[in-house]
């Protein structure tokens, strides 16, 4: 039978984070006796499994239990080094001036390392050009420094550098919170922290009423915990230390369920970003949607598949959503977004996008989402999001004219296409020679419409190639105008919803991609 047993040192403590002459890292579980072995033996729970032996089961007996059946092993005292302070790391980082232009190269490699392409680390991109002395340190990176530890005397860090507005401590051998209080209680101006890849455990409830009263974390607000082994509840349980945090990043974590914080933690609470983790169900998503304040969500590549959205007056503040490398397969999913005030959407690399081409996805999503003013970071104009929706009425024009006399595909159109009944309001149906099916071989490549000089009134009527480039009608409205000093501005103007004016500002498509068919009116203004 396992027998557990347990052991002593100095200098040493369980729970304590080591690391070893090959850089590979792990958690004290055992320091003690290892019979027959002679002498004290600290037993380690490394960060790589295939680094250890055993699970802490040595000769039949139970020194400590690793988290995998191979992550533990004995290592001599002598062989493990415990880190360095905080105060250490920071005279041996900026010791000599620093020049700031190889500090950015690095930063920008933390920055990819952390790959939150829309919640950007904020502030790490304002390095002094020359820092000549502790006192003027805003900015400190101590990615990868070993630090275990303050160290030093009470104050001395603070004394040191006291005004560390933006810490990066990520990837060093940081424990327990208590720790990371010891350090940031000496940092009364420091709004932005970085603790990514440390492994460090979240706190009990006691812990969490005795690290509040050093007013640690007060000034804090913005956090990045990527990469911890995190799960929701470590992170609500470590929410209770930051009262005043706006901006958390918890990227590449365990997460798979999440739960509606109560109304001590997260109040406050502007963006989240949850990317790589493994959600899937939109339904642990809706629980975030009491949080009065929360404005932008990053869930790209968390494994959502389906949204829905319940008409209970959530997400009220919610502005920016990212959904990228998702599993979204139904347009009907983008439709329930609407119920929402989104203003921005990001939506790449998901499967209901397959067989789209660029310009039709983007124009069935602005069609789709009323609200949104930028889509994967281009601006949404009105003219375009005029013609995205016109041209959304007419895609659909033949389904609406057949469900209007049949109540069983009325229900299920109307379940499908949630905005159309609002589109119609907007610009009237579309006439049935605009969504009549016709063979494309028949379909005539030249459309006759009105070139209209708005300033003189003089009307030129032309038949031009659907094909035709923007760039190209300019040119030739130049000549037809007599204005080849000037670059024109052309607008569309159809003939069939005349309410309908769209303006063709980019040169580089063709009069098929503004919908300019026969009989419209292209304005020409110089």
């Amino acid at each position: 039978m396992v027998e557990l047993v347990s052991g002593d040192g100095d200098n040493i403590k369980i729970g304590q984070r080591v690391m070893v002459a090959d850089g590979q890292r792990g958690t004290i579980c055992y320091v003690g006796l290892v019979p027959p072995n002679e002498g004290t033996w600290i037993g380690i729970d490394w960060d790589d499994p295939s680094r250890g032996k055993h699970d802490g089961v040595y000769k039949g007996v139970r020194y400590f239990t690793s988290r995998h059946p191979t992550s533990g092993s004995f290592v001599r005292k002598e062989k493990i080094d415990v880190g360095r302070s905080c105060v250490e790391a920071i005279k041996l980082r900026y010791g000599d001036n620093v020049v700031a232009d190889d500090l950015e190269d690095t930063l920008l490699q933390v920055k990819k390392a952390l790959n939150a392409p829309f919640l950007e680390m904020v502030g790490f991109d304002a390095v002094n050009k020359k820092l000549s002395c502790f006192e003027t340190l805003e900015i400190v990176w101590l990615h990868d420094y070993a630090v275990s530890s303050v160290g030093g005397d009470p104050n001395e860090l603070k004394e040191l550098c006291p005004n560390i507005r933006e810490m990066d401590l990520s990837k060093n051998l940081l424990s327990d919170w208590f720790e990371v209080a010891g350090i940031t209680k000496q940092l009364n101006s420091l709004t932005i922290l970085n603790l990514s890849e440390n492994i460090l455990r979240a706190p009990a409830d006691n812990e969490v009423n005795e690290i509040n009263k050093l007013d640690a974390f007060m000034s804090l607000k913005y956090i990045v915990l990527s990469s911890m082994n995190y799960s929701w509840s470590d992170i609500l349980q470590c929410a209770q230390l930051w009262p005043n945090i706006l901006h958390i990043q918890v990227p590449f974590n365990i997460i798979k369920s999440l739960d509606s914080p109560n109304k001590s933690v997260l109040q406050n609470l502007r963006s989240l970003d949850l990317e790589s983790n493994n959600i899937q169900d939109w339904e642990e998503v809706n629980k975030l949607g009491t949080l009065p304040l929360l404005e932008t969500i990053n869930l790209i590549n968390t494994g959502i598949s389906k949204i829905r959205i319940p008409d209970a007056g959530l997400f009220k503040s919610l502005k920016h959503l990212l959904l990228s490398q998702n599993n979204i397969s139904s347009w009907l999913d983008i439709s329930e977004l609407d119920k929402l005030k989104l203003e921005e959407f990001r939506f790449r690399d998901n499967p209901v996008l397959i067989g789209c081409t660029k310009a039709t996805s983007r124009q069935l999503i602005i069609a789709r989402i009323s609200s949104l003013k930028f889509l994967n970071g281009q601006e949404i104009t009105r003219e375009e999001r005029r013609g995205s929706e016109y041209d959304y009425i007419k895609k659909h024009g033949q389904q609406w004219y057949d469900s209007k006399t049949n109540d069983e595909l009325y229900t299920a159109f109307i379940k499908e296409h949630p905005r159309y009944m609002n589109l119609i309001k907007k610009y009237g149906e579309a006439e049935s020679s605009e969504y009549t099916q016709v063979s494309t071989k028949l379909k005539s490549s030249l459309i006759r419409v009105e070139l209209f000089g708005e300033p003189t009134g003089q009307i030129i009527t032309k038949s031009l190639p659907r094909s035709m480039l923007v760039q190209r009608l300019a040119g030739l409205v130049q000549k037809l105008f007599n204005i080849s000093s000037v670059v024109p501005e052309l607008s569309v103007l159809s003939r069939k919803n005349p309410d309908l004016k769209i303006c063709m500002n980019n040169h580089l498509k063709t009069l098929d991609f503004y919908s300019v068919e026969d009989g419209d009116r292209l304005i020409i203004k110089w």
